[in-house]
């Protein structure tokens, strides 16, 4: 016999309904649970968003007020109780799915549980045995494994954010979504698994590195860290054993990547701490130097390699450098020196002023002796960079694809500062969307994920959160909106969504939302389009592993609030209490 759970009160409408539930159904229908309601001409289906209980004797002002006041006991069993359910309408089915609702269920009309055939027509495929590009990360709230939420991969490229105030369950969810990628046996005949480069702010997903068979579709897990890290020097020491299908790699860039404009834009900026307004003409002449350095190249030892000036062994190299910086103070010479004059001449720069080439003196001997000297973050020739061009394509193979983890923890980045990460999140992102730019010139098809933790530092909304620099900024905003186009997807994860630039964040499609902070509400209503009445109280007080989830990716083309399940090895982020 079919479980009848109440009976549709008036004033339904095409998107709410509201029935009278049946004494024996008072104690099992809660929110979330989806119903259907059998009209004459169509079966409906629905969620249950609010519960609302009444009693005759317990309402304000009535004629029972003055005994409730003196704590009389009133008597029982002789007034009206019941509980209302409100329902939202999610349409009608029929053999091809869901389709919109045209008129409203009619008063009376039985609500039931819905049954298992209905359940595959509102996924429009069967839970129990989903198609490969989907990825499970949790239940629908209410349910158990009867009602997974899915993620579909097929609309990854329209980017994810992932929100909510710290220990909300944020760095969870996100390595759920990477278990579920490592799982894939064969994604497509093109694709293995998606390759994935994290941004790990806190060392929330090393266990992957410390346990790669967490993720056995990837080839490897490759953890990037600060070369005066404590892990690299435990690593240096011969203390620390990267597993079997482990890599551990100090983070050494690879500036030929760079064009001799990014390059030039990169060290001024970076000198400048992000206000260039009037250094324009020290990035233009700097940039004409660094691609004119083969002009002078005979009084420059060991800056050609194979026929090409080696970027890395001009920064990179002490003595090299030295001889480079010489070369320009020589040239800060009044004007009628001879060698200044064919130094300039040489370079291309003979009309730059002496201030402005002391200036870009100044901003190499900065990168020279943070970025280099303390960072190591340029090896002294391009064959040695651990994080290049050449690397991120070993990352991104289809058929061997590899998880990359930036480690920027206490222990990956040991008094690393904020400003020198943003000069690796810079050159992360510009090299990742030059590789996915030129595979689509030529054809080739490449997809890979990109998450970026603590978005809000490399991404900010300047107007709320003005930090001192955000070199990559503009190139997310770019990845944002043009990546899609390419296979380059972001996922961004922060805690303070409206802290991160607003056109970036409005390119996202799929938002798994948390528990996050009153004053953010307003901004991820705007963002996302509107989250519904019912749900919008719950944004501020839900409990850890909650969440609302929305957008492209999703399997419903409505919020689900959804019970994020754990992941299967959890570490990082924990301190020992002594």
């Amino acid at each position: 016999m079919v479980e009848v759970l109440g009976y549709v009160l008036s004033r339904s409408t095409t998107r709410m309904s509201s029935f009278q539930l049946v004494e024996d159904a008072e104690e099992d229908v809660h929110e979330g649970m989806f119903v259907a309601i059998d009209d004459k001409s169509a079966r409906f289906v629905g969620q249950i968003i609010r519960l609302r209980k009444y009693h005759e004797f317990y309402e304000e002002g009535d004629i029972w007020s003055e005994a409730i006041r003196k704590r009389r006991r009133l008597p029982e069993g002789i007034a009206r109780e019941y509980v209302v359910a409100d329902v939202e309408v999610l349409g009608i089915i029929t053999e091809r799915g869901l389709r919109s609702p045209d008129k409203p269920p009619s008063p009376g009309a039985p609500v039931l549980r819905i049954d298992a055939e209905s359940i595959k027509l509102l996924y429009g495929f069967d839970p129990r045995n989903p198609p490969s590009e989907m990825i499970t990360i949790g239940y629908l709230y209410g349910y158990s494994e009867d009602l997974p939420v899915f993620l579909n991969l097929r609309n990854i490229t329209m980017h994810m954010a992932v929100l909510g105030v710290t220990g909300s369950g944020k760095s969870n969810t996100v390595g759920v979504i990477v278990e579920e990628l490592g799982k894939k046996a064969m994604l497509s005949e093109e694709l293995k698994t998606i390759p994935a480069v994290i941004v790990d702010a806190n060392g929330d997903y090393v266990d992957f590195y410390e346990n790669p068979s967490l993720v056995p579709a990837y080839d490897s897990v490759v953890r990037y860290v600060f070369y005066a890290s404590m892990i690299h020097q435990r690593f240096l020491e011969g203390q620390e054993y990267p597993p079997q299908r482990s890599e551990l790699q100090p983070i050494q860039l690879d500036l030929n990547d760079l064009s001799p404009y990014e390059l030039a834009h990169l060290i001024i900026n970076f000198y400048h701490g992000g206000r260039i307004e009037g250094a324009e003409l020290q990035i233009s002449y700097l940039s004409i130097i660094l691609s004119r350095l083969g002009a002078v190249a005979n009084l420059i030892p060991r800056i050609m390699v194979r026929g090409n000036v080696d970027l890395n062994a001009v920064l990179g190299q002490q003595e090299v450098y030295s001889t480079l910086r010489n070369l320009l103070i020589t040239a800060t010479r009044p004007r009628g020196n001879r060698e200044a004059i064919e130094i300039r001449r040489s370079l291309g720069i003979h009309g730059i002023h002496a201030t402005t080439l002391q200036a870009i003196i100044r901003a190499l001997d900065v990168f020279f002796e943070k970025i280099v000297r303390i960072n190591r973050l340029v090896p002294p020739s391009r064959n040695e960079a651990t994080l290049s061009k050449v690397e991120l394509l070993r990352i991104l193979d289809p058929m061997r694809p590899r998880l990359a983890i930036l480690d920027f923890s206490a222990d990956g980045a040991t008094g690393v500062s904020l400003d020198v990460k943003q000069i690796v999140i810079y050159y992360l992102t510009k090299i990742l969307f030059d590789i996915f730019v030129e595979a689509k010139t030529v054809g080739k098809k490449l997809l890979g994920l990109l998450v970026v933790e603590e978005a809000q530092n490399y991404a900010p909304n300047l107007k709320l959160y003005p930090i001192r620099l955000h070199l990559a900024r503009d190139i997310l905003a770019t990845i944002a909106t043009q990546g899609r186009k390419f296979g380059l997807s972001l996922l961004l994860v922060t805690q303070r969504p409206s802290y991160v630039d607003p056109v970036i964040m409005s390119m996202v499609n799929t938002f798994i939302i948390h528990r996050v902070a009153p004053a953010d509400v307003a901004f991820i209503d705007k963002v996302t389009g509107g989250i519904q009445k019912h749900l919008k109280p719950r944004l501020t007080l839900m409990e850890r592993g909650l969440a609302i989830v929305l957008g492209q990716m999703s399997t419903f083309s409505y919020p689900l609030l959804a019970k994020i399940r754990k992941r299967v090895s959890h570490v990082g982020g924990t301190i020992d209490i002594v």
